[in-house]
C-alpha cells in the first residue's frame, strides 16, 4: 500500500472513532432540537442570552452560588456586547461576595469598571470593591479541618491599591491608605509603613487623618529602630518627624505628650553618637575620628545631657594630641 492512500484510510478511521457528540459540538446546527442548555462540555444557552440569564437567575434562587457564577461568566463571554452582560459581570460580584471570596468579588466588579463604564454607577461599585478590600483585610482563614484558624491581611493591600488607582480622589481614600500603613506595620514591613503614611499626609495635608499620619510615621521607625539597634537612621527618621509634627500641629491636644517623645529621642539619638565616638577612642584606637564624633555631638545636641561629657573627651584628647 502506498503511503499516500495509507494516511487518508488512517485519518477516516480516526473520524470514525470521534464519538458523533463531539462532532456534533464541532459543527452545531441550531435547528437541532436539544433538551440541554449548554453542550457536554459545558457553554452558554443555545437560546440566547435572555435564556442565559433566565438559568443564571434560577440557580441563585435555588442557592446554587457556583452554578450561577459560572452561567454568568458564559453570558459575558458569549455576548460581551449584549445589555445582559453589564448586569451578569455584576452578578458575578454579588455572588462571589455572597460566597465571602470578596478577592474573586472585587475582581467582577473591576470588570464592570474595565470593560462597561458609562453603564452602571460608578459610585455604588466602587463602594463594593472598598467593601471587599475591607472584607478581604479581615477574613478569617481556616486551617488543618478547622482546628487552626488565621489572617492574611497583605491579601487586601492590592485591593486597596486599585481602588485608589480607580479612584484617587474618592472619599474614602485617606483612610485607604491609612489601613495600608497599618497593615504594613502590624505586619512589620516597616519601610512600606512609613511610605504610606507619608503619602498620606503630602496628598491630603488637610485630612483630619493627616496628622495621625505623622505619629504613626513616627511609630514605625521607632519600630524599625529596636530591630536594627546598632542603625541610627531610624532614630533620625523618629526625631525628624516628631519635629515635623510639632511644627505642623503646634495646637494639637498631643501636643506635649509629643515634645516629651521628642526629648527622649533626642537625647537616645545623642547617646548613639557619643557611643560612636567611644568606640573610635576605646576600640579603634583613632582619637582623630573620636575628637570629630564628639564635636559633631555638640553641634548637633548642644542641649543634650552628654555634651559635659562630650566637651571632656574632647579637653582630654585634644591635650594628648599635644
Amino acid at each position: 500500500m502506498n503511503r499516500p492512500l495509507f494516511l487518508t484510510l488512517l485519518c477516516l478511521t480516526c473520524l470514525m472513532a470521534v464519538p458523533s457528540s463531539a462532532k456534533e459540538r464541532e459543527v452545531y446546527d441550531e435547528s437541532i432540537e436539544n433538551s440541554r442548555d449548554f453542550d457536554l462540555l459545558g457553554g452558554p444557552s443555545r437560546e440566547g442570552p435572555e435564556h442565559e440569564w433566565e438559568i443564571v437567575l434560577g440557580y441563585e434562587k435555588k442557592n446554587k452560588l457556583k452554578k450561577a457564577i459560572k452561567h454568568a461568566g458564559y453570558l459575558t463571554k458569549a455576548w460581551p456586547d449584549h445589555p445582559l452582560a453589564v448586569a451578569a459581570q455584576r452578578k458575578k460580584g454579588d455572588l462571589y461576595f455572597a460566597r465571602e471570596e470578596y478577592a474573586k468579588a472585587f475582581d467582577a466588579y473591576q470588570g464592570l469598571i474595565d470593560n462597561y463604564v458609562g453603564s452602571f454607577v460608578y459610585v455604588d461599585v466602587l463602594k463594593q470593591q472598598l467593601e471587599c478590600a475591607r472584607k478581604t483585610e479581615h477574613k478569617v482563614y481556616h486551617a488543618l479541618f478547622g482546628l487552626t484558624s488565621y489572617q492574611d491581611p497583605m491579601d487586601a493591600i492590592p485591593l486597596y491599591r486599585q481602588l485608589l488607582t480607580n479612584a484617587p480622589h474618592m472619599t474614602e481614600a485617606p483612610q485607604i491608605l491609612l489601613d495600608m500603613g497599618e497593615i504594613y506595620l502590624r505586619e512589620g514591613n516597616y519601610l512600606e509603613a512609613i511610605q504610606e503614611f507619608k503619602l498620606l499626609e503630602q496628598r491630603y495635608p488637610n485630612s483630619a487623618l493627616s496628622e495621625r499620619a505623622v505619629i504613626r510615621t513616627a511609630d514605625a521607625y521607632a519600630k524599625l529602630s529596636k530591630r536594627n539597634p546598632s542603625d541610627v537612621r531610624p532614630i533620625e527618621g523618629e526625631l525628624s518627624t516628631l519635629d515635623h509634627y510639632l511644627s505642623r500641629y503646634p495646637l494639637s491636644e498631643q501636643v506635649n505628650e509629643m515634645r516629651l517623645r521628642q526629648k527622649k529621642v533626642y537625647e537616645k539619638l545623642a547617646s548613639q553618637h557619643f557611643k560612636l565616638a567611644e568606640y573610635y577612642e576605646n576600640i579603634l584606637r583613632r582619637p582623630d575620628s573620636a575628637l570629630v564624633t564628639y564635636r559633631s555631638l555638640l553641634e548637633q545636641f548642644p542641649d543634650s545631657e552628654w555634651t559635659g561629657p562630650a566637651r571632656e573627651r574632647i579637653l582630654d584628647l585634644s591635650q594628648l594630641a599635644n
